[in-house]
């Protein structure tokens, strides 16, 4: 397999680049990003793209079994798996892109997810210290991030889906257009993952007085409505029967906490309590567990998410959190509870955790920013570490 073998090649991944900048441009000014930034998150993202690809040509992985199944003459579509092939079909032997010019058409979906992602966290820390602001930014330009949502396959498109469900959040129900988009493709690529956000959406709408009584009867009602529809598909799709009952639920999860043991990023969950499986889950692997480069990096991104974690749960003790106010902030807790206790007790290997958690950790990152201290005058957030190191010196000296 080659990057391009055609003039063609050439002349359509061009294209589809152009095509990027372009959606880049135009979704800047819809989340009020600037354009120099919104292009510099681009090219990170599709540099992040190129190196992807090589590495999948190199070791035949995912991305290329979903382009080698594309270029079968019919490929069936169904949810899931073949909905990524039949989708790479249409690029692959209909437009006729090359391996990397597919991977272009990916990287946009990626970069979508990235700019909605990046306007919420501007949004939460724009009146923050600087060391929020400069976090947040740290946050964006994660690895894990733009490496996972760029490669032929379903990461892109659910990182893009829970970031637009993220953005179109903050101001319910105006963006419920994008909310729908955002549900419709996630139940394509996971629907049980996109059961849960319309649960956790219904959930929120019912319970919810922000809104105005109308608009909670008519979403909340839709929301139910596509529910009753979509849970008993997922559940099905997951692999369990209709009207199962807690003890085939709990079989099931005991069966998957044996899947993916195999490999460097393996690891036995099954004894685990759920607290323990969700850290391991979110903030594993730490830098002593990296076996490589790629999961020193993956480290790496996961300390920054545990210094925000520690950094949320501090200001949480001392009830003193952001005035920052997200909007619909149930709906993003039921989710991210919901989302992460269904795949941290069903995960039992570190590198399919590592860029499947994209999947709820940007509706976390946002949580966690507004739990931290707000800023006081004359101080900075990182007066928290001297804080917080005070509070143990003190504590000490009394023990002593």
């Amino acid at each position: 397999m080659e990057y391009a073998s055609s003039a063609w090649h050439v002349i359509s991944a061009t294209l589809v680049l152009l095509v990027g900048a372009q959606v880049t441009l135009v979704l800047c000014r819809k989340f009020g990003t600037g354009p120099k930034w919104g292009l510099f998150l681009y090219l990170w993202h599709t540099i992040f793209c190129v190196f992807y690809a090589k590495l999948e040509m190199d070791e035949r992985s995912d991305a290329t079994d979903y382009f080698d199944a594309s270029l079968s003459p019919s490929p069936e579509f169904s949810i899931g798996t073949h909905a990524v092939s039949y989708f790479t079909h249409i690029f692959s032997s209909y437009l006729g892109l090359s391996y990397l010019g597919v991977f272009f058409v990916f990287n946009i979906f990626g970069v979508i997810g990235l700019l909605a992602f990046d306007a919420v966290l501007h949004r939460v820390t724009r009146d923050r210290s600087r060391f929020l602001q400069w976090l947040a930014i740290v946050i964006v330009l994660m690895p894990s991030i733009s490496f996972w949502s760029t490669a032929i396959g379903k990461d892109g498109v659910a990182f893009m889906a829970t970031s637009l469900a993220l953005w179109a959040s903050m101001s319910m129900p105006r963006r419920s257009l994008v909310m729908v988009i955002a549900v419709a493709a996630m139940f394509v690529v996971r629907p049980h993952i996109a059961a849960v956000m319309i649960v956790a959406l219904a959930a929120s709408m019912l319970i919810s007085s922000r809104m105005s009584l109308k608009w909670r009867v008519l979403l909340a009602g839709a929301a139910l409505s596509a529910a009753a529809a979509v849970v008993p598909f997922a559940m099905h799709y997951a692999g369990l029967a209709d009207g199962a009952d807690a003890a085939t639920i709990e079989q099931y999860i005991q069966t998957r906490q044996g899947f993916n043991q195999q490999g460097g990023g393996g690891v036995d969950i099954s004894g685990m309590s759920l607290p323990m499986q969700l850290f391991t889950y979110v903030f594993r692997p730490l830098p002593v567990e990296a076996r490589d480069v790629f999961g020193l990096a993956a480290s790496m991104d996961n300390m920054v998410l545990l210094l925000l974690a520690t950094l949320a749960i501090w200001g949480a003790i001392r009830r003193r959190g952001s005035r920052v106010v997200l909007k619909n902030r149930l709906f993003l807790w039921i989710y991210c509870c919901g989302t992460s206790v269904i795949l941290a007790t069903t995960t039992a290997n570190l590198g399919i955790s590592v860029r499947q958690k994209w999947m709820f950790v940007p509706m976390l990152v946002c949580l966690l920013i507004c739990s931290v201290r707000e800023r006081r005058a004359g101080r900075s957030v990182s007066g928290e570490f001297q804080s917080l190191g005070t509070h143990f010196k003190m504590r000490k000296g009394r023990e002593g």
